[in-house]
C-alpha cells in the first residue's frame, strides 16, 4: 500500500499494533521511505479496529480515507483475487489450486471463479485457523456470491502459530530452494507447500490430478529476520537453531 501511495501520489496512513521503537523493522521502514505515516496502537486499541465507532475516531484524526482492513480482506479483494483464476488457466489447466491463509481474502477470491470440476485448498498460516472458513463464507455471502467448487482450509500446517516456525520447517525451505531454484517464506510458502506435498504424499487429491499452489509473496520477511538476528549465516537453520519467532 504504501507503494502504491508513493506511486500514484496518494497520502498512506500505516495503523501498527505495538509500541513505537527505534530503529524501525525492515518492514515498516521501507513503509516508510515509500512515504506512509505510521500510527501506533497499543493492543487494547488495535482489538476495537473493526468497531464502527473507533474507526470513525480514527478517521476523525486523520482526515477522509479508505480504510483498508488487516490482510486486505474485504469484498473488493475477493474480486481482485478471482481475476488471478482465469490468468492461471490460459497458463495451465488444473483441478487444484492452493494458497497461504491468513485472514481468507485470497482464498475467497478463488472460490469465485472457480468450477465444480476443481477445488481450492488454503493451509492457514496460524494456530487455530478453523475459524477461517467461517470468516470466508460469511465474506462470500455479503458479497452475493456463489460457490459451486469444493474447498476447504488445513489447519495443521502452523508449525506453532503466525510467525512462528521450526528447524523442520526451515530444512525444507532450504532443501526445496536448492531442488527448485525458488525461495518461500517461513510465514506464508513455506507452510503452504510443506502441506501441499505432505497432502499429496496422503493421495488427498485424485491420482492424475494437476495441483498449482500460488506463490503470494512474503519475502520481505527475510530482512526482518536477518535484522531481529543479527546475521545471516549460510542458512537460517545454523542461525535460528531451535528458536522461534514470538
Amino acid at each position: 500500500m504504501a507503494a502504491a501511495g508513493r506511486l500514484y501520489g496518494f497520502r498512506t496512513i500505516g495503523m501498527v499494533r505495538g509500541e513505537e521503537s527505534s530503529p524501525l523493522n525492515p518492514t515498516l521502514a521501507q513503509a516508510a521511505a515509500d512515504g506512509m505515516t505510521l500510527r501506533y496502537l497499543d493492543r487494547d486499541a488495535y482489538r476495537q479496529k473493526q468497531e464502527p465507532t473507533f474507526q470513525a475516531d480514527l478517521l476523525g484524526q486523520t482526515g477522509p480515507a479508505y480504510v483498508l482492513p488487516e490482510g486486505g480482506t474485504n469484498e473488493l479483494a475477493l474480486r481482485g483475487c478471482a481475476e488471478l483464476v482465469p490468468e492461471l488457466s490460459a497458463q495451465i489447466s488444473f483441478d487444484a489450486l492452493c494458497v497461504a491463509c491468513g485472514t481468507g481474502g485470497t482464498l475467497g477470491g478463488f472460490l469465485a471463479a472457480l468450477s465444480p470440476q476443481q477445488q481450492a485448498v488454503g493451509v492457514a498460516a496460524l494456530k487455530n485457523g478453523g475459524f477461517l472458513q467461517e470468516d470466508i463464507k460469511a465474506l462470500k455471502t455479503a458479497a452475493g456470491q456463489t460457490v459451486t467448487a469444493p474447498w476447504s482450509v488445513q489447519t495443521q500446517y502452523h508449525f506453532g502459530g503466525y510467525a512462528k516456525f521450526s528447524p523442520e520447517l526451515l530444512t525444507f525451505i532450504q532443501q526445496f530452494q536448492q531442488r527448485h531454484g525458488i525461495l518461500l517464506d517461513p510465514l506464508y510458502t513455506g507452510k503452504l507447500l510443506y502441506g501441499v506435498l505432505d497432502l499429496l504424499n496422503q493421495d488427498y487429491f485424485a491420482a492424475g490430478s494437476t495441483v498449482v499452489a500460488v506463490h503470494t509473496g512474503g519475502l520481505q520477511a527475510w530482512a526482518g529476520f536477518s535484522a531481529r538476528f543479527g546475521q545471516r549465516s549460510a542458512w537460517w537453520p545454523d542461525v535460528i537453531h531451535n528458536q522461534e519467532v514470538k
